[in-house]
């Protein structure tokens, strides 16, 4: 779908299109698709959007209605790019009795996520060091690589002529 598609695209449509990416990345990485929900946020904050594990949530601020696609893409991907690594850290039993299994790359990089997201810092409380936490890292690299290949793939698909 094209950019000048997409802004001609109402709320509910547009929600449903953030909900159907969600789903589709879900699928991908293998956990339970986060539910899209638009919020209104206090006029000081500087996020876009948001994870909660706890609520199985991906909030989006209701300026997003007005975003371009391309911003959607980055804000999405980037939060289900957390509910991933959230999973992945939640996946290992750290008390479990296989620690000579630990040293594998997987359990390293589980690991690398559990201990970024037990000391996550929120960046209105410090910009450095919610920018350096390796769950931001993470997910501004995945979004980063992707955006463009979603785009690439989205403008190539013919539009109808109806």
């Amino acid at each position: 779908m094209a950019g000048d598609v997409y802004i001609t695209l109402d709320n509910r449509e547009k929600k449903e299109l953030w909900q159907d990416l969600v789903d589709l990345e879900s699928r991908y990485w293998g956990i339970e698709p986060p539910t899209v929900e638009v919020e209104q946020y206090e006029a000081e904050s500087e996020r876009d959007g948001y994870y909660s594990k706890a609520d199985q949530m991906i909030s989006v601020t209701s300026k997003a209605w007005y975003y371009s696609r391309e911003r959607m893409l980055e804000i999405l991907l980037h939060e289900v790019n957390h509910a991933y690594t959230q999973a992945v850290a939640d996946s290992v039993n750290w008390e479990d009795q296989y620690e000579d299994d630990h040293t594998l790359r997987m359990y390293a990089d589980a690991y690398i996520f559990k201990n970024a997201s037990e000391h996550y810092t929120a960046p209105e409380e410090d910009k450095e060091e919610y920018y350096n936490n390796a769950l931001e890292a993470a997910a501004r690299e995945y979004t980063e690589e992707w955006v463009w290949k979603y785009l690439e793939y989205i403008d190539e698909i013919p539009r109808s002529t109806e």
